[in-house]
């Protein structure tokens, strides 16, 4: 028996193969500017606790006080900001505006290089080592960087309240901050680590990182 409606079956097949597609790239879209937006608010918070930081900072030089005894829980609340921002930033075009991706990263890598300086001044001013910095300029899409960066994720949890990793992409060029660094730490190549004023160029064996930390922390 000869089918009597091929064409409209067809038709009929092939707009609900193309509506199924167009509300899958619609959610996808939808749940990247989801996640941008949680990204932004994180950096915004982020913004006004280093704001409050220096303020208080400046405050205290001025009518006099120990910004010593309170500088601990505020860069504790940082630190955990910072690595929620790097945790939910993509590494690659994931997002549905690579403008929206662009801004993103400039302004997570500025409030690294923030939290760097406070770092220092810290260590300088009051004697103490919060965190142990751990530098790490990566590449997307290269596999040593990710190889490097899963183990350093594992160190990052594992000694938490001794140490920060903060990444950079060695090949963003909107940002001269990172250019600034690689310079400083003279990094030539992708999944390079600096821990203080060594530098490894990656990629490096957890038991070797966590060697040079145990030394340090």
């Amino acid at each position: 028996m000869v089918n009597k409606y091929p064409k409209s079956l067809f038709v009929v097949s092939t707009a609900i193969t193309v509506a199924i597609f167009l509300a899958g790239v619609m959610l996808g879209w939808g749940l990247d500017s989801f996640k941008e937006t949680e990204i932004l608010g994180d950096i915004k918070i982020n913004e006004l606790d280093t704001e409050s930081y220096l303020a208080e900072q400046e405050l205290l030089q001025n009518v006099g006080g120990d910004l010593c005894l309170i500088f601990e829980p505020r860069m504790n609340h940082m630190k955990y900001i910072l690595n929620e921002i790097g945790g939910k930033l993509p590494n690659s075009k994931e997002t549905a505006s690579n403008i929206d991706l662009d801004y993103l990263k400039r302004k997570y890598f500025i409030s690294e290089v923030k939290f760097l300086n406070m770092l220092y001044h810290v260590r300088e001013e009051c004697g103490k080592q919060v965190y142990l910095p751990v530098l790490f300029f990566y590449t997307k899409d290269d596999t040593n960087s990710a190889v490097q960066g899963v183990i350093l994720t594992w160190l990052n949890k594992r000694y938490e309240d001794k140490i920060i990793v903060m990444s950079f992409d060695k090949d963003y060029t909107d940002e001269p901050l990172v250019k600034t660094l690689m310079i400083h730490y003279n990094v030539t190549s992708s999944a390079t680590i600096i821990i203080g004023d060594k530098k490894f160029d990656g990629p490096v064996s957890k038991d070797v990182l966590e060697e040079e930390l145990m030394k340090r922390i």
